[in-house]
């Protein structure tokens, strides 16, 4: 929508447009940067325990083999309590995502089964 208001103006190339531009890319990096400057990891989203939200939001009733891991929806707090005690076992963060993919795999390629 703003896109459209800039062009139907002739304003979408001008400095308006460099303003836009620079406020999205800061908007964007701000949460990052700001997690970096707290805790030394600059972050950005990606898999690993928001694949295994969204892959049981996409099968909230798994077969047997997948519901001893997971019986019902995975919520925010089910998933952070999820990676605590994984970390408490001693699982370092690229440890925690790669079992947390490879649940959300499991999760997402249950289903019918063709012969």
């Amino acid at each position: 929508m703003l896109f459209h208001a800039l062009a139907s103006r002739t304003l979408l190339i001008s400095r308006w447009m460099v303003l836009l531009l620079a406020v999205s890319a800061g908007s964007a990096l701000a949460f990052p940067t700001y997690r970096y400057l707290q805790v030394g990891q600059f972050f950005l989203p990606a898999g690993g325990i928001n694949l295994l939200i969204s892959a049981s939001q996409a099968n909230p009733h798994p077969s047997s083999a997948d519901g001893e891991a997971v019986d019902s929806v995975i919520t925010m707090s089910d998933a952070v309590l999820t990676a605590e005690k994984w970390r408490a076992e001693g699982l370092s963060n690229s440890e925690i995502n790669k079992k947390a993919e490879g649940l959300a795999s499991a999760l997402r390629s249950d289903g019918m089964k063709f012969n």
